[in-house]
């Protein structure tokens, strides 16, 4: 018996699945959000989204997949309302942020995050990641409130979670973003639901041009451009490894600061 669960053990290592395992998203329905339960149900991982919302339009699991997606309603900010239901996991991922007054910024990237970390912990779950965004040096006045906000619920993870806790910073994402529509425009029904966007038509283009040398070097020294010539990542690659993350699969190569930078993630690419 002892060998035969050795071999069910090798052989779900061998598939780099992990059985019976279960992570919580945060903002699954979103952008980001859904790319990383795709990535996890790929590969059996069972997911529950928390989100105000409930679940996207037309989602649709992957093929053979055993694993199973709950959306469940809640919001992040209120750990009350998922706190509950979200024990028992494996790890937990935030995708949850937003554009709009740098107040506002504030609150969704800073505050809701930093609450979501704190119900986590409370909840007894081990890992939480953070998917953030490219370092800047941005005139402090360009959205402030964004910038800000990313970077306190970064330092609040490292606290909250000081060996456990891992912050993904990604730049633009590329891939394709559906845009929902007005169901009816100017009291005329409108049949469309949504609009995709192609993202990937400039982020394949961008990637190529971001990565020679001068680019790479203007990057560097010359101010505000850190975020500006940032290469983009894939949507796919970033759900991989916001999942890897999650499960415990990754240690970043300075434990002391746990950030998986553009060329960490790019690293999922191809796999």
């Amino acid at each position: 018996m002892a060998t035969e669960k050795k071999n069910v053990d090798a052989a779900a290592a061998a598939a780099g699945t992990s059985m019976s395992k279960k992570i919580v998203v945060f903002g699954g329905n979103g952008y980001v959000g859904q790319s990383v339960v795709m990535e996890a149900l790929k590969r059996g991982v069972d997911v529950l989204s928390v989100n105000r919302s409930g679940p996207p339009e037309n989602f649709q699991k992957p093929v053979n997949s055993t694993a199973e997606v709950v959306w469940h309603r809640g919001d992040i900010s209120e750990p009350a309302t998922y706190t509950d239901v979200i024990k028992k996991a494996d790890g937990a991922i935030s995708c949850v942020g937003a554009f709009g007054s740098n107040e506002f910024m504030e609150m969704v990237n800073g505050d809701a995050n930093i609450a979501g970390m704190n119900g986590v912990k409370a909840a007894g779950i081990p890992r939480f990641v953070y998917v953030s965004t490219v370092e800047n040096n941005l005139p402090d006045f360009v959205l402030k409130g964004y910038f800000h906000g990313k970077r306190r619920a970064e330092e609040a993870l490292f606290n909250i979670f000081p060996t456990t806790g891992i912050v993904l910073r990604p730049g633009m994402i590329s891939g394709t973003r559906d845009v929902p529509l007005p169901k009816t425009v100017i009291g005329i029904s409108n049949p469309l639901g949504k609009l995709s966007l192609p993202l990937w038509v400039i982020g394949k283009p961008l990637d190529v041009i971001c990565s020679t040398s001068l680019v790479k070097y203007a990057r560097e020294h010359i101010p505000g451009m850190l975020a500006l010539l940032a290469p983009p990542v894939t949507r796919e690659a970033l759900g991989k490894a916001a999942v890897s993350a999650a499960l415990g699969e990754i240690v970043p190569s300075n434990p002391a600061v746990p950030i998986l930078t553009i060329d960490d993630i790019k690293k999922y690419e191809s796999s």
